[in-house]
């Protein structure tokens, strides 16, 4: 018999039947103590716990964009519209330093101009980032705002950015 059954987890049995624990690969299982048990808990949630805040960090240095390091003086609000480029809605992320971080569901093509999506963003605070999260692809128009340089443009694709530096003021589609 044992000594101290109070520190084991499982108990002697005293028949002599075979079982599940007797034909484990390498042996027969021995019993453990609680406070092996408890600290091989601890130790599983530490790595849980690191797993999961290093994929947040991952996730949050990934989203997170730094702005164009060249001096900027535009600072007014663009109107970004958006929509589907397919004939379904698709659901969009659209993130940057000014803008934030936003998760739009964008009307189908096609559809009336007042149905389409608008965000305003501040292209002089930094980059904008578009990703379509479905099959279809993003249509996106802006126009300067008032008092700045008159331009238009408009894209389409699944991944979408839009720029302003010193040097020039646009958008690029495809993988960044």
């Amino acid at each position: 018999m044992l000594e101290n059954d109070r520190d084991r987890e499982t108990t002697v049995r005293d028949d002599s039947a075979p079982t599940f624990r007797d034909y484990w690969p390498d042996g027969a299982l021995a019993p453990q103590s609680r406070q092996a048990i408890a600290r091989a808990r601890r130790t599983r949630w530490t790595l849980v716990g690191a797993t999961v805040l290093l994929s947040v960090a991952l996730f949050a240095g990934a989203l997170w964009t730094r702005g164009s390091t060249a001096a900027t003086t535009n600072a007014a609000q663009w109107d970004l519209q958006l929509a589907s480029g397919g004939a379904q809605p698709v659901t969009a992320l659209v993130f940057g330093q000014e803008t934030g971080i936003h998760l739009v569901r964008l009307p189908a093509a096609g559809g009336a101009a007042e149905l389409r999506r608008s965000i305003p963003v501040r292209l002089g605070q930094g980059d904008v980032y578009m990703v379509s999260l479905g099959r279809d692809r993003l249509e996106i128009s802006a126009a300067s705002p008032r008092g700045t340089v008159p331009m238009r443009f408009a894209a389409d694709g699944r991944f979408v950015k839009l720029f302003h530096t010193s040097e020039a003021t646009g958008v690029r589609t495809g993988w960044w």
